[in-house]
């Protein structure tokens, strides 16, 4: 079996193999490559057709608890959704074997805990950075959740009116990602041009869900009405701290939306091109049409057009309106300073996105927890959708807390990190 390694059309390495196994591993250092030509030249039996049941290009490295030197996770969300917070890890290795690793930008990482006797998942990261000491032998490697993969990826936005779900799919493509919420009617409006993680939080927000993408393989997308209130004890937090602030005393969501009553036709892009050019609107537009060349494809943020020559584009510009909604707390008294919480969106979903200001809380507290790992359950959601009583902290009169953030300090032995070396 011969394996030759591209990139492009420049052969980076070649190596003749000899198969002596049903299962076989070509072992070859190459890097930055985007193709693989395998040839099979010969069968060890005669007249036999050759079989092949999978081909997995890289391989995976498991790291114990001997190897494991220390492990920092830190998992955060905003219940609000006003920001999509990324989850982080930081784990120090130093690996039994001698064969070097390396540890490319966005190489998925699994991270396990060991829990009655079996090790459970913990959850997927990406590399973000690394170092090393090559005299030890010792690497710190800077891990992200998926979120930070959305926030390198563009979306071209455009008008919105398709179920969450149908929605969601078309943002999460070649991401596996679940939906559990309200899925009955078309969410509305538009998303101008912006990167993948901020257009997944502003459809959540409109939707009335939140974003868990810690602690899991896969991007899980909840309704936010759905807390878990729990009790954290004395034994399993090692320090704590709460800060207070002012009370929220109003909610509004501005719900911005388009209309077409401008019946201009203006002059969008004109000038000499050859070949495919993309055209960004600086304001939604709609009814282009184009002379001296051919709209390929486009939608209310940009025009991609080809032509040779002299070519115009011409278009209407869509015109802004505005509705706000409010709510008030109903627990804010007359001596509370006014503190509104506003919600800026251009997405409308008639089922929550009224109703959902009444799912945030108001919120009035952050409290931040270091704690270790035995606290979590498998059977409930994680930090990001529970609220806690924390009377056992001793901080007085018992309360029920809804977090804006929670951080997390983890330094646990038992973990193991499986390394996926997929090229992609």
């Amino acid at each position: 079996m011969t394996v030759t390694w591209y990139r492009g059309t420049t052969q980076l390495y070649t190596n003749t193999y000899t198969v002596d196994s049903s299962t076989f591993f070509a072992d070859a250092n190459v890097t930055a490559y985007n193709k693989i030509v395998v040839t099979f030249t010969n069968m060890t039996r005669a007249s036999r057709f050759l079989k092949i049941y999978s081909i997995s290009d890289g391989t995976t490295r498991e790291f114990y608890n001997e190897e494991i030197l220390d492990v920092d996770i830190i998992e955060s969300n905003d219940i609000t959704c006003s920001e999509l917070p990324i989850s982080e890890a930081t784990i120090t290795l130093m690996p039994i074997s001698t064969i070097g690793v390396i540890f490319q930008r966005t190489l998925p990482m699994t991270i396990y805990r060991k829990k009655n006797g079996a090790y459970q998942l913990f959850g997927k990261y990406y590399i973000s950075s690394y170092s090393t000491d090559n005299k030890k032998l010792k690497y710190k490697i800077v891990l992200s959740d998926v979120l930070s993969l959305l926030e390198n990826q563009t979306y071209l936005g455009g008008i919105i009116n398709a179920k969450p779900s149908v929605v969601l799919g078309e943002l999460l493509s070649g991401y596996e990602f679940t939906y559990s919420g309200n899925d009955s009617q078309n969410l509305n409006g538009y998303l101008p041009i912006m990167n993948k993680r901020e257009a997944l939080r502003q459809i959540c927000q409109a939707i009335g869900c939140l974003v868990i993408a810690s602690e899991t393989d896969k991007i899980k997308i909840v309704p936010r009405t759905k807390f878990y209130i729990g009790t954290l004890r004395k034994k399993n937090v090692y320090s704590y701290s709460v800060t207070q602030d002012s009370i929220t005393t109003d909610m509004e969501y501005k719900y911005s939306y388009l209309t077409t009553t401008n019946s201009n036709t203006q002059v969008l892009f004109s000038d000499t091109i050859s070949g495919t050019t993309t055209i960004y609107f600086s304001s939604p537009v709609y009814n282009l049409s184009i002379t001296g060349g051919t709209i390929v494809e486009s939608n209310i943020n940009y025009a991609t057009i080809t032509g040779s020559g002299a070519v115009s584009l011409s278009g209407k510009v869509y015109e802004k309106a505005e509705r706000v909604y409010t709510k008030s707390n109903p627990y804010a008294i007359s001596t509370d300073l006014k503190k509104t919480l506003t919600i800026n969106s251009t997405l409308w979903y008639s089922y929550s996105t009224y109703d959902s200001l009444s799912m945030i809380p108001f919120i009035n507290e952050k409290v931040n927890f270091k704690t270790n790992y035995y606290y979590y359950s498998t059977d409930a959601y994680i930090m990001q959708e529970r609220g806690y009583t924390y009377s056992d902290l001793n901080l007085g009169t018992s309360a029920t807390l809804h977090p804006k953030n929670i951080s997390f300090s983890l330094k646990q032995p038992s973990l193991i990190v499986n390394v996926d070396f997929d090229e992609i």
